[in-house]
């Protein structure tokens, strides 16, 4: 069953190379997790093929997060460290380009149009959160995450925060620190 999102990079222009390469960073099932939106702004939603996608440039998707990690730090508490790995993740895997795939997201809407809608208005209350507006934790753009990040200060999975990667050393895997 198709329920993925994946963030991925490339060094091609998606919209006007012919043959692009889309190099899997990382996957999230059911939700696009909280940190990849820490890369990208709400302009950097692009319709492909009828389906929402985010794409940014990498030094955007730096900047985006340079001006994002102190805000989004304090909304997780704890485990901030976990923005620091995010960044040194990102900094790792340099790819001109970053773009994040929610086919399999989109095709599980029940009406047509939900995702896009959806996505939108998480990405609002993601500014809210980037810019320490937000007056609470319980927003979608948490929630279809995982409704434990509502907790604070957060100490859950950082699958949750990052998503996941079979085949890439994160910095956040304990087994690798082992």
């Amino acid at each position: 069953m198709a329920n993925r999102a994946y963030l991925c990079g490339l060094n091609q222009n998606f919209f006007e190379d012919d043959d692009v390469e889309l190099v899997p960073l990382l996957e999230r099932g059911y939700a696009l997790p909280l940190l990849w939106f820490t890369l990208f702004q709400p302009g950097d939603i692009r319709m492909y093929s009828h389906v929402p996608i985010l794409l940014t440039s990498r030094e955007k998707a730096l900047a985006n997060l340079a001006r994002r990690a102190d805000a989004m730090k304090a909304f997780l508490g704890e485990p901030a460290t976990i923005v620091d790995q995010w960044r040194t993740f990102i900094e790792q895997n340099d790819y001109a380009n970053y773009l994040v795939n929610t086919h399999e997201l989109q095709m599980m809407e029940n009406e047509e149009g939900a995702f896009h809608r959806d996505l939108q208005q998480w990405f609002a209350q993601f500014e809210a959160l980037a810019d320490g507006t937000a007056g609470t934790r319980q927003l979608g753009v948490v929630a279809q995450a995982n409704e434990a990040l509502a907790q604070f200060p957060y100490r859950g999975d950082p699958y949750h925060l990052v998503g996941i990667t079979f085949d890439r050393a994160t910095p956040w895997d304990e087994r690798r620190k082992a």
